[in-house]
């Protein structure tokens, strides 16, 4: 980890765990990095409440610290606003007789200090297959209109001008993730828990289930794009407050049954290291990890591998920094980082020639080197930038894949 990346590991430490181990001095100068990984990763909002309440904010530049302000402000604005909407959604739902499961941030928001703090950029909700069409009539009544492009196998997306969009589930499984999908999808919902906080009664999964189906949902990314710290916050606030009520070897088959224990017990030893959490049921997920992946699976998360910087020079300038020189200890700048973009791309920014790669996401490193290969025949590379060039994607393309199968993510 780099200094910005431990600061603000500490500041989330002491805020979700109240660990105070040490004492937190960050130089005025260092204040819009930390700010600006904290946007990247979508904590700003929970990560400026912490600095409120540790009292480090007093060593912010003042200018800094009003625009960091008010850009809080607005977000939790936007959030509140999200909330209100998603309210209508559901009493129009409830008035139709259509029992709504809430995912993600819309039961994890109130694990967090204050709900607003949970940053939502849509609403993610479950819906039985039955009831999905009505659903749709009763959203583009609202005004909502249905995304037609880049549809999902397991949503329909439905967007608003004016608000966030809503997503409407039929299935949490990424068709062909899970081994036995169908107990998957008939055991996610037993148990379901009501949530009386909207307004109109909607249900939240089991705790059990909530646990799974968000690590699930990190194994499916990790995958395809890859995901950031925030999703990582999400797992270390439902061990904060409901570890004591979650029955784990009820957990422990069920990530055996999705085949994402091994996954498990890497964010479980990621939690260990980064956080210092060593809760006595952890040991039975506790598994011989290696040192070096570990510390790449982390990087990987920290550097918010493809959401945060998939569109900037940095993300490549990081990606070799992880998958080139990590064993050696060297941290040289890419002189290639503008080759990397070109043919290092997210995979919903690859053409319709590597359809391979964007219905399996795995084979994005297989991708990479075709476009690799594809790249050495270009005419503005001089020949031993195009050996370089695919030198480098041809090793971040095995680590990547080696680092898949380490998860068992295969």
């Amino acid at each position: 980890m780099d200094y910005i990346e431990n600061i603000v590991i500490e500041i989330l430490k002491d805020e979700i765990f109240m660990k105070y181990e040490n004492k937190i001095e960050i130089p005025t100068l260092k204040w819009p990095e930390v700010i600006e990984f904290a946007s990247i990763h979508n904590l700003s909002p929970l990560i400026y409440y912490a600095t409120k309440k540790l009292e480090l904010h007093l060593g912010i530049n003042k200018e800094v610290l009003k625009t960091w302000k008010q850009q809080v402000f607005l977000s939790n604005l936007l959030q509140v606003n999200h909330i209100e909407q998603i309210k209508k959604v559901f009493k129009n739902f409830n008035d139709e007789h259509i029992n709504v499961v809430v995912l993600k941030g819309l039961t994890l928001r109130n694990l967090y200090p204050k709900p607003e703090l949970r940053v939502m950029s849509d609403g993610d909700l479950l819906l039985e297959a039955k009831n999905i069409n009505k659903a749709r009539k009763i959203l583009i009544s609202m005004g909502f209109t249905e995304e037609e492009e880049n549809q999902s196998p397991i949503h329909y997306k439905f967007i608003y001008d004016k608000y966030f969009a809503v997503e409407i589930h039929w299935t949490l499984e990424k068709i062909g993730f899970v081994k036995d999908s169908d107990s998957f999808e008939k055991d996610v919902r037993t148990g379901l828990i009501i949530n009386n906080s909207y307004g109109t009664p909607v249900y939240d999964l089991s705790y059990e289930n909530e646990f799974v189906y968000t690590v699930l949902h990190m194994a499916i990314h990790f995958t395809s794009s890859g995901f950031g710290l925030r999703q990582f916050i999400d797992v270390l606030f439902i061990i904060k407050n409901r570890s004591s009520y979650i029955n784990w070897d009820v957990v422990y088959n069920k990530l055996e049954q999705c085949g994402i224990l091994k996954f498990t017990s890497v964010i479980l030893a990621a939690c260990k290291m980064l956080f210092n959490i060593n809760e006595p049921w952890m040991g039975k997920f506790q598994q011989t990890q290696d040192i070096f992946y570990l510390n790449l699976f982390i990087s990987k998360m920290l550097c918010n591998d493809v959401i945060g910087y998939k569109n900037s020079d940095e993300k490549y300038e990081r990606l070799e920094k992880l998958y080139v020189n990590s064993k050696s200890g060297i941290y040289a700048k890419s002189k290639f980082k503008r080759s990397l973009r070109a043919l290092l791309p997210c995979k919903g920014e690859l053409s319709q020639k590597y359809t391979y790669a964007k219905k399996h996401p795995m084979l994005l490193p297989i991708a990479w080197m075709h476009r690799a290969i594809f790249g050495a025949f270009r005419r503005d590379h001089g020949l031993i930038e195009k050996i370089k060039i695919i030198k480098i994607i041809g090793h971040i393309s095995k680590t990547q894949l080696e680092l898949l199968n380490w998860l068992n993510l295969k």
